[in-house]
């Protein structure tokens, strides 16, 4: 008999709320936002909703509130478990974990760490109504709390303030974005240099040197998604990653997709370049794609928006350029991204359809453009933002945090502005200036090549 497909999904996907090993306390998240100013601030939210209980169905908004973290999914570093947070500012946590004498020491009489199969009685026992997320929370959970206790569905409480990083957050990932545009602009620079040798260079090869290249730098843990490596045609698929069946050799003369992120103490990264690999001039169809792309790219990178804006008012920015030639891409322009933690992570987002939360100072989202010829090649070009305060009262702008190079070659220098001009010349030159103590004398000479002004 076939395996349920459900099973199937549920295995590779999705997680049941229950921790395959022990958790260990972030104390990068502790040193800028304690536990108990965290639990002090949300449960102040809840006694506002004239309520006695928080049942936190979201392992993210928990890991986020305790500043706890763990090893029970890949790419993700999450410790599964579900809890409740009162309205006098303590928390049971429910797991089946051994937790240490030092964490339990740690958090003292505030934070309790309970067998799973207490859950539903404590949930029952909360006095007054209970607050709880109808997106986040199990059926099976849902139905049991509409019959047990009087349940107040509303959106997580944590999910807006865990989107805001503190000062030390926002110093911390822009530290990790250095060192992640080292790793990645090494992999480049052996990719695109002279002496070069694609014979043997296939897809999913160069997927495992661009995830080396980040483990040699402080703070490093792991990627924060699998690596996606496209050559040529599939580049076009938009989440392709390579398969014994798919995974292609470089040819002489070809597009090289590469989007990757790093899981780092100190940050969570994602970054997506797009060049081109070989000799020969690229086709005009290319450079005319790449072109309209990091248009779109810097139009977005460098507006400045009034309070208030969500990301849905600045999706058009990115693909403006795209639609006057009657093309566009089939995902989201931006996804907020945690601080250690997922990789896409909201409330706050840039897309057509969504993201309706407004962009305050302190939240981080992706801005990656693209176009996707079907068969033929693919675009996209990436990078991570954080909204910062403007000198001019209740407007904010982005600050770009990833540090890799645009190719030159691929950029139509007839139809770029001046002001565009300007704005790659400054973010070259902020590239070579953060970059140079990070890497080789060798990588940093052909870095300083292919940033030179122009």
């Amino acid at each position: 008999m076939d395996p349920n497909p459900i099973d199937v999904l549920f295995k590779t996907t999705c997680h049941d709320g229950h921790s395959k090993s022990p958790p260990y306390l972030y104390t990068q998240g502790e040193e800028d936002q304690p536990f108990s100013s965290k639990c002090d601030f949300i449960a102040q939210a809840l006694s506002q909703k004239g309520c006695e209980g928080f049942f936190l169905s979201s392992p993210e908004s928990l890991n986020w509130l305790l500043n706890l973290r763990g090893t029970d999914t890949a790419y993700t570093p999450l410790f599964l478990a579900r809890g409740v947070l009162y309205a006098d500012g303590t928390v049971d946590v429910f797991s089946d974990q051994k937790i240490s004498a030092e964490l339990n020491d740690y958090f003292g009489a505030r934070i309790r760490f309970l067998p799973s199969h207490e859950q539903n009685f404590r949930l029952k026992e909360v006095a007054g109504s209970l607050w709880a997320d109808p997106i986040t929370t199990p059926s099976a959970v849902a139905t049991y709390l509409e019959e047990a206790c009087a349940v107040i569905w509303g959106e997580d409480l944590c999910m807006g303030p865990k989107s805001v990083r503190g000062p030390r957050a926002c110093d911390q990932v822009d530290q990790a974005h250095k060192k992640d545009g080292a790793a990645l602009v090494s992999v480049l620079k052996e990719l695109l240099d002279g002496d070069r040798d694609h014979r043997t260079l296939t897809e999913s090869g160069l997927a495992a040197k661009v995830d080396e290249s980040r483990s040699g730098f402080d703070l490093y843990v792991s990627p924060s998604f699998q690596t996606i490596v496209g050559f040529g045609p599939n580049g076009a698929i938009i989440h392709y990653h390579p398969s014994p069946e798919t995974d292609r050799e470089l040819g002489e003369n070809e597009l090289v997709l590469i989007d990757s992120g790093g899981q780092y103490l100190d940050g969570t990264t994602d970054v997506t370049r797009t060049v081109w690999v070989g000799s020969q001039i690229p086709p005009k169809e290319i450079i005319d794609a790449y072109t309209a792309v990091l248009k779109g790219h810097i139009a977005l990178a460098s507006v400045r928006f009034p309070k208030g804006t969500t990301g849905a008012h600045l999706d058009v920015l990115a693909r403006q350029f795209l639609w006057a030639r009657g093309w566009n891409y089939n995902h989201g322009t931006g996804h907020g991204v945690g601080h250690f933690m997922n990789v896409h992570e909201g409330p706050q987002g840039i897309s057509q359809r969504g993201s309706q939360i407004a962009l305050v100072p302190g939240m981080v989202v992706s801005n990656e453009p693209g176009y996707y010829p079907e068969g033929a090649f693919g675009i996209r070009l990436e990078n991570l933002m954080m909204v910062e305060l403007s000198p001019k009262e209740n407007f904010y702008h982005f600050k770009t945090l990833t540090r890799v190079p645009y190719q030159s070659a691929l950029i139509d220098m007839s139809k770029i502005t001046q002001e565009e001009i300007r704005w790659i010349n400054t973010y070259h030159q902020e590239v070579q200036t953060t970059l140079e103590p990070l890497v080789t004398k060798e990588v940093y000479r052909w870095l300083k090549d292919q940033t030179k002004a122009i």
